[in-house]
């Protein structure tokens, strides 16, 4: 881990910004890869927007998500914050676990959620649900 370690932020994408996702380049070169993760808390949906991307929103009675957590620089986090809420999502402190350990390891991460749940939303075949967890694959 890079002397920064300190002043990063543990970041859980779940779209277009994991691994081989097109906008994946924006976390850049600083970006470290953290793990497979999932939401603690079955109280977010998945969905497409407009067949072109995944958005995450609450919901009362959900899934889990699945993901990947990366930690980053105030930097990185500061360009993805400017993407993320140019298309209207907002930052959102969320609790992850270790998909395959069930452990708290890292405990919270910042995440980004899309409000409502009104917008051209569709489930379409590049969400799956398996046992109550959603995953968007790219």
């Amino acid at each position: 881990m890079s002397n920064d370690y300190n002043w990063r932020t543990n970041l859980f994408v779940y779209g277009t910004l994991k691994k081989g996702g097109r906008l994946h380049s924006v976390l850049g070169n600083s970006a470290e890869f953290v793990g497979q993760y999932v939401t603690a808390d079955s109280r977010y949906d998945l969905f497409s927007y407009a067949k072109s991307f995944p958005i995450m929103v609450a919901r009362e009675n959900g899934y889990k998500v699945r993901g990947e957590v990366w930690s980053v620089t105030p930097e990185t986090m500061d360009r993805v914050n400017a993407i993320e809420s140019g298309s209207h999502y907002y930052p959102f402190q969320i609790d992850v676990m270790n998909e395959h350990t069930k452990e708290y390891e890292i405990g919270s991460a910042m995440t980004f959620l899309f409000p409502g749940n009104k917008h051209k939303l569709m489930p379409v075949s590049d969400i799956n649900e398996v046992d109550g967890v959603k995953e968007w694959v790219c």
